[in-house]
Parts: C-alpha cells; structure tokens; sequence
C-alpha cells in the first residue's frame, strides 16, 4: 500500500508540475471517493464495492468516460471487467432521469452563463451533449451494451446505430459537439482567461480568420449565428430527454 501511494503521488506530480510551456494535466484528487481524507491508491476491492454499493449517479455517468491507462495485465483486464458490470447494471429510469436533470440544474446553478462562448456550460453546449449521451447510455447499457464508448461521439452514434435516439437527434448533437470541441480547442490554445467579446470589432482579425475556419464558417459573425444555432438544436433535444425538474 505505502509503496503504491508514493507512485500514484509521484505520478500526479510529474503531470501536473508547471513547466514553460504549462501544465501537461489537470488533476483534481479531491473528487476521489473519500475526499482529501482518502488514499491516493485504491486496491481494486475498494474500487468495486465502491462502484457497486456507494457510487452515484453522476460518479456513474463519469464511469462512462473511463479508461484504463495501460494494457495487457490482469489488472487492467478486472479494472475493465469492474467497470463493464457497474455501466450495465439494471437501472429505475425515472430515478436515473430524475438525478441527471437535478444534477445539471445544480451545475446551472452555480456556473450559469449566457455567454455562447463559455461552451461547456450554457445551456446548450458541451455539457448537455455530454449529458444525454451518458443518460442514454446508462439507461440503455443493460440490455444493450454495445451502445457504450467513452468518447461521446461515438456514444452518439452507437445509440443512433442500435436504434435508442432519433437519427435527425443524433446527428444535431454530433454536428454541434464537433463545433464545440473544434473551436473550444482553439481559444484554450490562443486565448488566456475569458473571451467574451461583444462584437466582431473586439476580436482581432487574425483571429476572426481562423476561428471562421476552425468552424467552418463564412466569417465570424456566421461563426456567432452557428454557435447560437447548435446551442437552441442541443437545448431542445436535452429537454426533451431530460426536461428540468420541478
């Protein structure tokens, strides 16, 4: 145990110490299960009776995004085996339903914005694409668990595939998460702090250019429209799977 905790600390400090050109990872230990209180290395025991008598339902919902780092051991075979059964496991849909829209309304909650261009948390953007796909999936995963993947696209098209999301819904949200993702990646790597221009004239040029084109746009202004456009697409198919409770 003393010995994996030094690795496992070890490891968490060499991705996340600041370099030149920043860090390589962001790691919060703090969303462990136990908190600051907890080991920083779970035997694999405690990460299955965990998963299976204490988890969540959003822990769940991020179970769906996880994946081994590192392959070919026995480890990483129980670890894949654990998460497998806890992502199929039979599910009440209306408490399922009921938990991931109260957990969103939370997160409204606390970081609402109107700004189209905090993309993972106005209504609409990432965050909600990201919702649906882990409600679907959770929802649908016992009977049918080839519809799982960790990445949310194919999550999409694994549920429009296998008959469990409106084809014209599923190709909204992938439409709208490969314009998310596409110009989400390019302000985290040009812009420092919050971009929330007012118009056009507040964004240089250069910029402009490459942000119309990075979203396959006519122009910025055609960028603003499509990003308002997907936002209104995404918020109306998450409301009709997940409409905000009461």
């Amino acid at each position: 145990g003393q010995y994996y905790a030094r690795l496992t600390q070890r490891l968490i400090n060499a991705v996340t110490a600041p370099t030149a050109n920043g860090k390589l990872y962001e790691i919060d230990m703090r969303l462990r299960p136990s908190g600051n209180a907890g080991p920083v290395a779970s035997h694999i025991s405690g990460f299955s009776k965990y998963q299976e008598e204490a988890a969540w339902t959003w822990e769940k919902m991020a179970l769906s995004r996880a994946r081994v780092l590192g392959s070919g051991s026995t480890l990483s075979e129980k670890t894949d085996a654990i998460i497998l059964e806890n992502l199929t496991r039979e599910r009440d849909p209306e408490t399922l339903k009921t938990d991931i829209a109260e957990m969103r309304q939370r997160i409204d909650g606390e970081r609402h914005t109107e700004s189209i261009w905090n993309i993972k948390n106005v209504r609409g953007g990432l965050l909600d694409v990201e919702f649906v796909a882990q409600y679907l999936q959770l929802l649908h995963a016992q009977d049918n668990p080839d519809v799982l993947s960790q990445n949310t696209r194919e999550a999409l098209e694994n549920l429009s595939r296998g008959g469990f999301m409106d084809t014209g819904e599923a190709i909204s949200l992938i439409d709208a998460l490969d314009l998310y993702q596409a110009v989400q990646g390019l302000l985290r790597l040009t812009i420092a702090g919050d971009f929330r221009p007012a118009n056009a004239d507040e964004v240089p040029r250069a910029l402009q250019i490459i942000m119309s084109q990075v979203g396959q746009c006519d122009g910025f202004d055609a960028l603003v429209a499509s990003l308002k456009s997907s936002a209104a697409d995404v918020s109306a198919i998450y409301q009709r799977h997940l409409p905000d409770p009461p």
